[in-house]
């Protein structure tokens, strides 16, 4: 994954040959049926069709998936990234496309069966639940997702409004805990502990919620490893269950590498 340029992503769906697929985009883009906006790039996107001009092509070395045409004056007037025929394409004969060439990089590598978010500081990833907003902390510290919900309340003529969070923050273990076990029972002597194991990530749910708000955090950690990784939801109480289980499905996709 290109290093992150922009901290506020959001997530696209597409559907190719009845499958669903999904590209991170700049959150202040503007994304059409075919197309996006963002930054003096029009960016066109969909299945891989051939591209006919008089214009020399170049290979960008090394990397199959990145092709390039340039002018007579080397300047770059048409760009193209495809994964699995699948292709984003800008084109610009007047003042070229190398301005957009990051963004279009980030678009390609971020295209998958569902949104992932891969960390190379803190070497890990993880699935991200669909339609939530993302953004990512500088320095590749961790991830927030958020998730604007309108409900009906009890008068039929006004609706609701409420936020689902998920934050996904490794964090140094400054106080030398042994263990998990010891971070838990330290911690969170008094919450309700849950330990669950999913494939190579084993950890606790810690349920610290009270009154109007629900939080339920995550906790795991590598062995002889100084750094301790939470993820955890926040909402109202009352809306809780509606965003449990893409939480824990969240949770259940965690890969440290």
């Amino acid at each position: 994954m290109p290093q992150v340029q922009w901290d506020k992503l959001a997530f696209h769906q597409v559907e190719i040959d009845e499958e669903i697929y999904y590209f991170s985009y700049p959150i202040t883009a503007a994304v059409f049926e075919n197309s996006l906006t963002f930054d003096n790039c029009k960016i066109e996107f969909g299945k891989k069709g051939k591209i006919e001009n008089e214009y020399r092509y170049k290979l960008k070395p090394g990397a199959d998936k990145y092709e390039a045409w340039y002018d007579s004056n080397d300047l770059l007037v048409i760009y193209r990234t495809t994964v699995d025929g699948f292709s984003f394409l800008s084109e610009d004969f007047g003042y070229g496309v190398s301005h957009c060439v990051n963004l279009m990089n980030f678009l390609a590598d971020s295209f998958s069966d569902s949104p992932v978010y891969i960390n190379d500081r803190f070497e890990f990833s993880v699935e991200l639940p669909e339609s939530y907003e993302a953004e990512y902390l500088n320095d590749d510290a961790g991830i927030i997702l958020k998730k604007d919900m309108i409900v009906e309340v009890e008068d039929e003529d006004e609706l609701g409004r409420y936020t689902a969070e998920i934050v996904l923050l490794p964090f140094e273990n400054l106080k030398g805990y042994k263990g998990l076990n010891d971070f838990v029972s330290t911690e969170y002597g008094g919450y309700n502990l849950e330990y669950v194991a999913y494939n190579d990530v084993a950890g606790f749910y810690v349920d610290e919620g009270a009154g109007m708000e629900a939080v339920k955090h995550f906790y795991t950690m590598r062995s002889n490893d100084d750094f301790i990784f939470e993820a955890y939801l926040k909402l109202p109480s009352e809306y809780y269950d509606v965003h449990r289980d893409e939480f824990e499905k969240m949770v259940k996709s965690l890969d440290l590498f």
